[in-house]
């Protein structure tokens, strides 16, 4: 039997956080923000970090291909709307609170301020929120029987709970249509509060007791094993995972990180070009159904917008910074050589059952939007003197490789100069892909007395080549991963083989 697929809450744990609680709420603030910008169907990264001081607030965005100034116009909208929320919460706390009597974070926040950011939010992310609406696939009718059939039929209420969810979701449907037809305020409001009302019966669902709402999102389903959104093990790379070699990059390459350049108001040159193909392919079977539509995921795409919302509403009445001036700092997309050559690697080791799906050559890639902000706030630390928080905010979980440079390799580096006066970022967790075309990032800093770019890149490494040891199977690929055969005895034939590879391994020579 397939191991049970995540539950819901995992998707929203800071799986690699450490730090304590107000480090894990700030990070979730910029995750919030950065899922929250965008705005296309798909093909969009973003990442957020934030710096505060006693009256400034610093907002650094970075994209793949570059943060577009409708973005940047975007979230200024919503920061002066979070400003405008926190001291009238700030307000309200103040006035109508006794020692008898304690404010939930919700009651410090008004309906018409949430309604109002809700509008503003769902203009801007509608194409992609409609596109994940779009992924309930003709497939969805039978799935739904069938859960009818061999789950529900002697689980009454759980049976009425789950009916409760599909009319829901139909509700949503319908005015999401009606939004299509006629793109007016009120019809985004009422969308908004029938996403609202599925976000309450999944996450407080005590007040559906005997049965637990959350249930029924657990309940099995053909997808559930895919991993696409999934918080991967940080010690498994799975089926789109291959070996992964690290170029040292020359130092003195022109493709640095421009940090912490103030944007202008008329700056448009948004570098711009096709972006990296990560749409999942289906396989067929399961008795006709396409595999990798999970109920649960489906569930959390179309709420997702909701909780983060409320993340922002009530986030002010945690730490109040949207109260200071506010600035918002972004960087051009950056182009370096590629430090990953999959296909090359593959055909010369002659692993059965790995391959790499696509016949695509380059040598130069773009870094990864969590890359670009990870080297940003390092040199706003060590160039410019200001202390961010040590947190990276992304739109969506991280590749192996940026998992691997940010949350593992870099930390370990730390631990060797702790007077470097760096530390470790606290980020969100890792969907388990490595893409044929990434590059790691360049760290080197003349101000520092060690070699920070070449310790990350050779510690990387052998944590990549380490974690082949272990080669989970899946049902869906990526074209711009490596993929895997699903032959259960290729798999072991190749895991034997990577296991032997990951043992010759020396560490300590590589190291020397």
């Amino acid at each position: 039997m397939s191991e049970r697929a995540p539950s819901l809450e995992s998707y929203f744990c800071l799986s690699d956080a450490d730090g304590d609680d107000s480090t894990h709420r700030i990070l979730a603030v910029a995750n919030a923000l950065a899922s929250l910008c965008v705005s296309k169907r798909r093909g969009q990264v973003f990442a957020i970090g934030i710096r505060v001081d006693a009256e400034f607030l610093g907002v650094y965005i970075t994209e793949n291909n570059g943060v577009p100034n409708s973005t940047i116009q975007y979230l200024k909208t919503v920061l002066s709307t979070l400003k405008t929320i926190s001291k009238s919460s700030t307000t309200l706390s103040a006035t109508t609170s006794s020692p008898q009597q304690t404010l939930k974070i919700e009651d410090t926040v008004t309906q018409p301020e949430q309604d109002a950011l809700a509008l503003i939010v769902l203009k801007h992310t509608f194409p992609k929120f409609h596109a994940n609406l779009a992924k309930r696939d003709k497939a969805w009718d039978s799935r739904v029987d069938d859960i009818r059939k061999k789950q529900l039929k002697d689980k009454p209420e759980l049976a009425v709970q789950f009916e409760m969810i599909l009319r829901v979701i139909d509700m949503v449907y319908k005015w999401v249509s009606a939004y299509v037809r006629k793109k007016t305020d009120v019809t985004l409001l009422h969308l908004y509060n029938c996403l609202s009302i599925l976000d309450e019966m999944v996450r407080r669902s005590t007040d559906y007791r005997p049965c637990d709402i959350s249930d029924v999102i657990e309940l099995e389903d053909v997808g559930d094993d895919d991993t696409e959104e999934a918080v991967g093990d940080d010690n498994t790379l799975q089926v789109d995972d291959g070996i992964v070699t690290l170029q040292e990059e020359e130092v003195g390459d022109d493709d640095t990180l421009q940090a912490g350049d103030r944007l202008q108001e008329d700056d448009d040159d948004t570098l711009r070009a096709g972006d990296e193909d990560v749409t999942l392919q289906e396989e067929n079977g399961n008795d006709g159904l396409v595999p990798g539509f999970s109920m649960k995921r489906f569930v959390y795409r179309i709420i997702s917008v909701v909780i983060h919302i409320r993340r922002l509403a009530i986030s002010p009445t945690y730490e109040r910074f949207f109260d200071r001036k506010c600035t918002i700092y972004t960087c051009l997309p950056v182009i370096q050589k590629i430090h990953l050559d999959p296909q090359g690697l593959l055909k010369t080791a002659e692993l059965p059952g790995l391959f790499a799906t696509s016949a695509k050559k380059t040598k130069r890639v773009r870094l990864h939007a969590e890359l670009q902000l990870f080297r940003m706030l390092i040199e706003v630390f060590i160039c410019k003197k200001q202390t961010p928080y040590w947190i990276i905010g992304v739109s969506k979980l991280m590749c192996v490789g940026c998992h691997t440079v940010i949350a593992k390799a870099y930390p370990q580096v730390l631990e060797e100069h702790p007077d470097a006066g760096l530390k470790p970022f606290a980020v969100h967790g890792c969907h388990g892909k490595l893409y044929q075309g990434w590059a790691a990032p360049n760290l080197s800093f003349e101000q520092l007395d060690f070699n920070l770019n070449g310790e990350v890149r050779i510690r990387a490494e052998i944590l990549l080549l380490a974690s082949l040891k272990v080669h989970v199977a899946q049902r869906r690929l990526s074209d711009s991963s490596i993929s895997a055969s699903s032959d259960k005895e290729t798999g072991n034939n190749t895991n034997r083989l990577l296991a032997e590879k990951a043992q010759r391994l020396d560490p300590e020579a590589i190291l020397q």
